[in-house]
């Protein structure tokens, strides 16, 4: 439970979508033992590159997918040495720092959305009271 409080804290101490998903690849490795993990932010096919995966000594891969509205965002993979099975303990977790991200992620990207739209209207302001300066 204390990993699980450690990833919501950092993981929501940032408005950075790299830094957001930088922070949740290395505590759930840490907090599984996993070997590796990936994230994508894009849909994603079942298993790729099976060969390539047995070469490099992966086992075994846990995939647990990112929700927003009932449309998936992203998917997170952690890969194992060996062949496991994920306990209730780590699938709970597992499942509750994806549904986290998943607000991390969408507040990252409206933070960034903001930021733009906040520019924009600004540049908009001071070419229009430089124009109305110059009519004075």
């Amino acid at each position: 439970m204390r990993t699980f409080f450690d990833v919501t804290q950092t993981m929501f101490s940032s408005f950075s979508l790299k830094e957001i998903l930088k922070i949740l690849v290395k505590k759930t490795v840490s907090a599984t033992g996993a070997k590796a993990e990936s994230l994508r932010l894009i849909d994603d096919p079942r298993i790729e590159y099976a060969r390539e995966n047995e070469r490099g000594g992966i086992a075994s891969i846990f995939l647990s997918s990112y929700h927003s509205r009932k449309r998936v965002i992203g998917i997170l993979r952690l890969y194992s040495q060996e062949m496991r099975q994920y306990s209730g303990d780590e699938v709970a977790f597992l499942a509750g720092a994806a549904e986290l991200a998943s607000l991390a992620i969408i507040n990252a990207k409206l933070y960034e959305k903001t930021k733009y739209d906040l520019s924009y209207w600004m540049t908009t302001q001071e070419y229009f009271d430089a124009k109305n300066t110059q009519r004075k």
